[in-house]
């Protein structure tokens, strides 16, 4: 499966609220290239979903830290996410 394709149906089963799907497809995403910033995003949620808001925000801080050594479109929506659920915290 492409990554783009990967991509695409991680976002598709997080609007469909798919808990496990996503986490899967997460997992195995950052198992490739743990820099990926959509798929931290994603396990950032997954843990949102099921109440692990403690290990959420460790990974909204890793987006951020990354996100400074990393050349990131400051807009980017891994980024908009991660900074908003640290605000909410």
């Amino acid at each position: 499966m492409s990554y783009i394709f990967q991509d695409v149906l991680m976002v598709l089963q997080r609007r469909l609220g798919q808990v496990d799907a996503v986490s899967e497809l997460a997992q195995r995403r950052l198992a490739r290239n743990p820099n990926h910033l959509q798929s931290l995003a994603a396990q950032a949620w997954v843990y949102e979903q099921t109440g692990k808001s403690g290990l959420q925000q460790q990974v909204c801080r890793d987006i951020l830290e990354r996100s400074e050594q990393l050349p990131v479109y400051e807009q980017a929506p891994a980024l908009v996410e991660a900074q908003a659920a640290l605000q909410v915290a």
